[in-house]
This record gives C-alpha cells, sequence and structure tokens, in this order.
C-alpha cells in the first residue's frame, strides 16, 4: 500500500481521472500543516510561527494519552499531589478489567460474539444459504475475514489482485478437479465485476456490490448489516474482580498476564473455528484473536471507534444508545 508521497500521487491521479464532478466531492484531501521551523545554522526550533491553540492541543492531547512521561509532568501532577492523570492507557486497562473485547470492524464483531453465544457465526449462517459453491470450494472462515467482513471491494482494485485474493480461499483438501472447478468458479465472480483489470463503473459502491451478491449467489449481506459502527463489546466471563484491583506500576504485568490466560481459556473453550484449525495452527490463531480482542491487532482499528465514538456517548452518559447497540450486534 502507498504511503507518505506515494499516497498523495496516488489520490491526484484517482482524482485527476474522475469525470463527475459529483464524486470528486468524496476525495479526501490530506493537508500537511509545518508545526517546526528551523532558525538559521543553530537549528533550534521555534513554534512562535504555529498557532498556540493547535501547540497546547497536541500538548493536552499527547498529556492525555500516554500520561506524565517526563519531569516536569511528574513533578506538577505527583510531587504537588494535584489528581492524577488519567489517560487513555488507564481507560484500556480499566475496559479489559470489566471484560471489554474488541475487533478490528464491526462486521468481525459481529462475527466473532455471534460464534461465542450462538455457536455459530452470523456470516456463516448467510454464506449456507447462499450458492453451495462458496462451501465446496472456498475456506469459509477466510472468505469471511477476507471478502464479508472487509466491506465492499475499491473503486482502485485491479482484477489480477482481487483474482489472486479469492484463489488464497480455495479449501486446502480439494482434489485437483474441484479446485480447478474452484478457479473457475472465482473466474467467474472475477470477470463479472471487471472489465479489463478495471472495476466495472456499475458496481463502484457497496449497495451496487451488495446488489450483485445477492441477485447472482444469494448471498444476503443486508442480513448481517448494521448501521453504526461499534468496534467492543462486554464479555462478562471476561471480567476479573476489577472493585479490588487498583492497577500501577507495581503489578501491571501480573494483572495482564492474569487477563491474557482468562482470555485463553475462554476462547479454547467457547469459540468453535479454532477446534476446526490442525494443531500446528492452533497456537497462531489463539494468540492473533486474543491480540485482538486486546485491541492491540496490527492497524489498531478497534481503537478508532472506542476512543472517539463509543467514549462520547459515555461522557455524554448515553447508556440507552450502547446498550442498543449491544443488542444489535
Amino acid at each position: 500500500m502507498p504511503k507518505g508521497y506515494r499516497l498523495h500521487i496516488a489520490r491526484l491521479e484517482y482524482l485527476a481521472d474522475i469525470t463527475d464532478k459529483d464524486d470528486r466531492n468524496h476525495i479526501i484531501r490530506t493537508i500537511k500543516f509545518p508545526l517546526v521551523s528551523k532558525i538559521s545554522s543553530k537549528k533550534k526550533k521555534d513554534f512562535s510561527s504555529v498557532p498556540q491553540e493547535l501547540v497546547q492541543a497536541i500538548i493536552h492531547d499527547d498529556l492525555y494519552i500516554r500520561g506524565p512521561s517526563n519531569p516536569v509532568d511528574y513533578i506538577k501532577y505527583m510531587v504537588r499531589k494535584e489528581k492524577p492523570i488519567y489517560t487513555i492507557i488507564d481507560f484500556w486497562l480499566d475496559s479489559l478489567l470489566i471484560g471489554v473485547v474488541f475487533m478490528p470492524s464491526t462486521a468481525k464483531l459481529i462475527d466473532f460474539i455471534s460464534t461465542i453465544r450462538l455457536g455459530k457465526s452470523r456470516y456463516r449462517q448467510v454464506i449456507d444459504q447462499a450458492d453451495e459453491r462458496f462451501s465446496k470450494f472456498l475456506d469459509t472462515q477466510k472468505f469471511i475475514d477476507t471478502v464479508i467482513t472487509k466491506g465492499e471491494i475499491r473503486a482502485i482494485s485491479k482484477r489480477s489482485s482481487y483474482f489472486e485474493k479469492l484463489k488464497r480461499l480455495i479449501r486446502e483438501d480439494l482434489s485437483e478437479k474441484d479446485k480447478e472447478e474452484a478457479v473457475e468458479f472465482i473466474n467467474t465472480i472475477v470477470n463479472d465485476l471487471f472489465e479489463g483489470d478495471s472495476l466495472k463503473h456499475k458496481y463502484i459502491g457497496r449497495e451496487a456490490q451488495n446488489q450483485y451478491w445477492l441477485e447472482k449467489w444469494g448471498l444476503d449481506k443486508k442480513l448481517i448489516s448494521v448501521d453504526f459502527k461499534l468496534t467492543a463489546f462486554i464479555i462478562p466471563e471476561l471480567a476479573l474482580d476489577y472493585k479490588n484491583i487498583v492497577i500501577d506500576e507495581n503489578n501491571v504485568i501480573q494483572i495482564f498476564d492474569k487477563l491474557y490466560a482468562l482470555r485463553e481459556e475462554f476462547l479454547l473453550e467457547n469459540y468453535k473455528p479454532l477446534c476446526e484449525v490442525a494443531e500446528d495452527k492452533k497456537v497462531d490463531d489463539l494468540k492473533n484473536l486474543i491480540t485482538e480482542t486486546l485491541g492491540l491487532s496490527n492497524t489498531f482499528n478497534a481503537f478508532s471507534n472506542y476512543f472517539s465514538d463509543f467514549l462520547k456517548q459515555l461522557k455524554l452518559n448515553n447508556l440507552d444508545i450502547i446498550i442498543k447497540r449491544f443488542k444489535e450486534i
């Protein structure tokens, strides 16, 4: 995936190819604001040209994310015996203590909770109602993780890369003949969606693609869609005796080890897909799943929603909204 200036160039190139002015309004532009400027040869950093509101906001955010991480802040908040800063890290640890689990997206959260509570993923139920070739040729869990829970195919996607993505989902235990039929099945899907190496214009957007999956293959993604974002859920069985626990620098590692062990035991007993994988893969799959439930997946997407909209609803005491969303999950 392109980053930095390569990403900016890719965005500009994509923008230049769009002829519909209405579509151009959906492009997100990134602006880099110079926070630091160098003075003469001494290379000292000067913030005088930067709006002070912005400077103070950055300092405030850093302090309330990481806490008093330097001597000045430590003296200000500890030696003066002022109320300690309650940071985002503190909120995250307290969340884990009461049994909060995270997932990178709303779709993955729905898949995870329904698998735990119902014994079968809501996504698998949708696949069971669709064309039988999905279950016959493709690894169901991989199809859920790679296609269904990832949202729509992006307009900039390429035919070759999408074909390879689907090809990697073919079940390993198929006979050679079935593998050939699986490739033909994938080719049919790719040929439907792409013209040349580009996504067909009529299939740009989630609604258009959802309609395609439903009409052509009986895959009704609306049965598993919700109109909100949620990346966290509370499982009471994963809570520690949080009322009698005070986390500090002396016990945080031990408490985190307890949280990890509790989740490990719970998932081995209640998450059925772990029973379906080979023993040599189970250790890695379990480790990755625990990492996701802790909110520590590679992209940290779960925190993006939890520390914004979810935290906002808590601060506004909108518990009815949170409970309503939990029920829909």
